[in-house]
């Protein structure tokens, strides 16, 4: 099955280590496919096909490895600054210090990124109008394609995963993350379905896009594991008022979480972290310390 994946191959890229791509699989929408990458530890080819990894599933997979293919796939007229996670890099230095994992990385459905990564969508009107959000969010709360794509992560995109890398399965070694919208995702996964994962990474969680009571609705009555939550002090400052919802949501979260004897929280604020690819890159090495080490 491994056959299947290639090697990462565009030109020119930022990819540092072993980068494979699986061209087309089936989407969570019937119809539609998509790429995955998977990124595999130093040493994966060399140790003998002994070694099995713990894996962390990231949510927009195009901006994890390679800043070439984020600026392709970006919307031109968003305006968007180049950047990406540096995953690649991260784990890489983190392998020096003993700690190595799969990451696979799953990209988003574009136009359909909102209803993909949300359970439902509730943008309050004058957030709407401010982000150019078409006034139809202003009907209240629209249903989204958030658990079914949970469900395909968890029963598609996985045992495809298993069984093409040498991994561990147990949910002890496989986390789930993202960021803003991709945070929310990860957030419903952790919380849906709990025999899949037993940790997650949530950064700069854009719980203001479910609406009101969405911080209580996500992060109540979770189970058990490690959860990574951070937020910036910068989110999104051209939007008015947005960073503040971004501090007080993610605030809100933390403090539900930490109520939770069975969450092992960390909570981390960066007072100057911006919404970008380049400030969760900056927060990943933490992150990752602490998600896939010691007592998982």
């Amino acid at each position: 099955m491994t056959s299947a994946w290639r090697p990462y191959d565009r030109s020119p890229n930022t990819v540092v280590g072993d980068l494979r791509v699986y061209a087309a699989v089936p989407g969570p929408v019937p119809g539609r496919t998509r790429e995955l990458y998977a990124w595999l530890p130093p040493g994966y080819e060399s140790d003998g096909e002994r070694r099995r990894y713990p894996v962390v599933y990231l949510q927009d997979g195009h901006s994890l490895f390679d800043r070439h293919l984020k600026a392709e796939t970006d919307d031109p007229s968003m305006h968007i600054e180049p950047g990406e996670w540096e995953v690649d890099e991260t784990m890489t230095a983190l392998h020096d210090e003993g700690l190595d994992a799969i990451v696979v990385g799953i990209p988003n459905a574009g136009a359909d990124r909102v209803l993909e990564y949300t359970p439902w969508c509730d943008i309050e009107p004058d957030l709407a109008r401010a982000i150019g959000v078409d006034a139809a969010s202003e009907r209240g709360r629209v249903p989204g394609q958030g658990a079914a794509y949970v469900d395909w992560m968890c029963d598609d995109v996985k045992p495809l995963v298993d069984v093409s890398f040498r991994t561990l399965t147990g949910r002890e070694h496989t986390t789930v993350g993202g960021s803003s919208l991709g945070g929310i995702i990860s957030l419903l996964a952790y919380r849906q379905r709990p025999e899949v994962f037993g940790a997650a990474g949530v950064f700069s969680p854009a719980f203001w896009v479910l609406g009101p009571d969405s911080v209580e609705a996500l992060a109540s009555d979770l189970p058990s594991g490690r959860i990574y939550l951070d937020i910036g002090g910068q989110e999104s400052p051209e939007v008015s008022g947005l960073p503040s919802r971004y501090e007080l949501d993610a605030r809100r979260a933390a403090d539900l979480l930490a109520r939770q004897p069975q969450v092992d929280l960390k909570f981390v604020v960066d007072p100057e972290g911006r919404h970008h690819e380049t400030a969760w890159a900056a927060r990943l090495p933490e992150a990752m310390r602490f998600l896939l080490g010691p007592g998982r």
